[in-house]
This record gives structure tokens, sequence and C-alpha cells, in this order.
């Protein structure tokens, strides 16, 4: 499950966008949580909503900050299993 979220747009190392795949026919956000969720390779997830505009991208590399100021995205980050 999603554990952190923060308002901007998703940032991986350096900056960048990271690796990603956007999930068509996603219109809400608890829709783009859980398919990241059903995915053994999402890491994290990033939903905007600007508008009429749906976004989701699924993220397959780690998500270290957001672009704040981004307005109506939110970045969401996936719980790691604890280690023993």
């Amino acid at each position: 499950a999603a554990v952190r979220g923060e308002a901007g747009a998703c940032r991986a190392g350096g900056g960048g966008r990271g690796t990603f795949t956007e999930a068509w026919g996603v219109r809400t956000h608890d829709q783009c949580r859980q398919r990241c969720a059903s995915s053994s390779k999402c890491l994290g997830y990033e939903y905007a909503e600007v508008g009429s505009y749906r976004r989701c991208e699924l993220h397959a590399a780690t998500l270290v900050a957001t672009a704040p100021g981004v307005k109506g995205y939110v970045c969401w980050t996936k719980q790691t299993p604890a280690r023993p």
C-alpha cells in the first residue's frame, strides 16, 4: 500500500521523471493507487487531476522527491516490507 503522499509531480534520482508507464482508463486517484498496489513492478505512482484532465503514472524506479508547485499532482511511494 502507498504510505507517503506529497503534492507535486514525482521525481526520480537526479531530478528526472524516472521510468514509468501510463495507466490508461484510470479516472480516479483510488483506481491509480489500486493499479500500483496490484503490480509487483510498481514502486510508486503519480496521479494528476487538473480540470477534466486525469493521468496515472506507474513508476518502476525509486522515487526520491517531488517537484513542488505542480498543481493538481500528487506523488505516492509504495511501502516496502520491513527487514527482519
